[in-house]
């Protein structure tokens, strides 16, 4: 198993428990990691065109 591999079940098992702790689904979140992989949804999200994503600052302080 290659190490994007591993990340995406990571990514994917991480997910689940916070879906789970939370009741959030992220699905748009979700969509992009099954259409695009995690590794590229990360990129997208950290370091896509408007930089940081949205819902990741609103998690912020």
């Amino acid at each position: 198993m290659s190490l994007e591999q591993e990340f995406e079940i990571h990514i994917l098992e991480q997910h689940q428990i916070s879906k789970e702790e939370t009741g959030y689904k992220a699905p748009q979140f979700l969509s992009m990691v099954r259409n695009r992989g995690a590794l590229q949804t990360a990129r997208d999200l950290l370091v896509g065109p408007n930089k940081i994503s949205e819902g990741l600052t609103r998690l912020g302080p």
